[in-house]
């Protein structure tokens, strides 16, 4: 599998734990600051720990390795014969990861494209200060908060009238919840495809409003807050990036305001934190030593694929190539030495191996190394992907070698 594939995967499980855990154990609970810290960490570590283990890259996560070409290739070659590259196929999952990528871009796109014109609305809005915070009025703003500013509509200039309602939003301004979108806006545009990354982020917007409310109701009245919820029941806010002021179901929010403090005694939940944490990092970063055990022994080549990226199709060097890996041997020790043998038993290199994340590190003799991605590896198969550059009289060469072994 594709290492960006793996971590997408990892990614999102950690995702979905982290949610799960919260919806269960946490939602209830009125420690909405630890609420938040619970979720971002979650967030934070389900992005990172798959990165211990597993390069992102694409293309150039794939081990670059100079192949020789041989005179009498060159020779046989320069009777002016027209090579056509027929190796260089059009490669399925390649195209959907760029498709994936795709979607990805767009969605960064639309958030340059939103905030460049909040801002343009922000520079011709008109500014009054609350409480060392900027309110700036525009016909098409609803009551939120982007960055440290706060938004209004131009219908009610009056802050008397709207005292609750800038209070709220401050609240977001003081606690930064701007950057907390941020973060789960660029990992929704990671992660787009995984359900659950949405609903967290639904959680974190309803810790942001449990907190932002908590304040309010401790300078005015529950009724009248009440009230003014109500009356601003379709103000919601099409822009990822900002806290609308009531963006959310108002019952959770009247419930949670009416509802008694959680007792410091429950915070013990948030100890799942710590057994959490350490399954994350046993999923997703303790896979080398498995690797190590399956890796070693005798291996026979099995299949050999090459994909012209550019340059000349120099086919009988690949089908040269692929005559010495189909069965030939490549035996891994388990004192982390290496041999490899053509099919004819002639040894072609020796030396020593090892195994840095998913690439493995072939050492030979004279010193010199050769990484090669680790595809897939089974107690019976092997497949090694690596890409191959080097200049040739007919244009420079470069392409992907996919060796797959069978176990003896």
């Amino acid at each position: 599998m594709n290492p960006f594939w793996i971590y997408i995967l990892e990614a999102s499980t950690g995702i979905a734990l982290v949610w799960t855990l919260y919806y269960i154990f946490l939602r209830k609970l009125t420690f909405f600051g630890w609420n938040r810290f619970f979720l971002l960490a979650g967030m934070f570590f389900s992005l990172i720990l798959p990165i211990l283990n597993i390069p992102l890259n694409l293309n150039n996560g794939i081990p670059v390795q100079d192949f020789m070409l041989s005179l009498n290739t060159f020779q046989t070659l320069s009777d002016g014969t027209n090579v056509i590259s027929s190796m260089s196929l059009f490669n399925i999952s390649q195209g959907i990861l760029y498709l994936y990528f795709a979607v990805a871009g767009s969605k960064l796109i639309v958030f340059g494209i939103g905030t460049v014109s909040l801002f343009y609305k922000v520079k011709g809005s008109e500014r009054l200060k609350f409480q060392n915070n900027d309110i700036y009025f525009h016909p098409d703003f609803k009551p939120s908060s982007f960055l440290n500013m706060i938004l209004m509509p131009t219908t009610n200039k009056k802050i008397p009238g709207n005292l609750q309602i800038l209070l709220h939003e401050s609240e977001h301004v003081r606690l930064g919840h701007f950057w907390d979108l941020l973060f789960i806006y660029f990992t929704k545009s990671l992660l787009w495809i995984n359900p659950f990354v949405y609903l967290l982020e639904n959680a974190l917007r309803e810790v942001h409003e449990f907190q932002a409310d908590r304040k309010v109701i401790q300078q005015t009245t529950f009724k009248d807050y009440c009230q003014i919820l109500l009356d601003n029941i379709n103000h919601g806010h099409d822009n990822h990036l900002i806290n609308s002021f009531n963006q959310f179901q108002i019952k959770n929010r009247i419930v949670m305001m009416n509802k008694s403090r959680s007792t410091n005694v429950k915070k013990w939940r948030y100890l799942i934190g710590m057994p959490l944490l350490v399954l994350m990092i046993g999923l997703f970063s303790s896979k080398i030593a498995g690797q190590n055990e399956k890796v070693i022994g005798n291996w026979t080549g099995s299949d050999f694929e090459f994909t012209l990226n550019e340059g000349p199709d120099l086919k009988d060097v690949i089908e040269g190539g692929k005559n010495l890996h189909m069965n030939g041997k490549f035996i891994l020790n388990k004192n982390k030495t290496y041999q490899i043998m053509d099919p004819n038993g002639t040894i072609n290199g020796k030396g020593t191996w090892n195994i840095n994340s998913r690439n493995l590190i072939l050492t030979d003799q004279d010193g010199s190394t050769t990484e090669y991605l680790i595809e897939e590896v089974t107690d019976k198969k092997l497949i090694t992907v690596h890409k191959v550059s080097t200049e040739t009289p007919l244009g420079k060469v470069v392409g992907v070698i996919r060796l797959t072994y069978s176990k003896d």
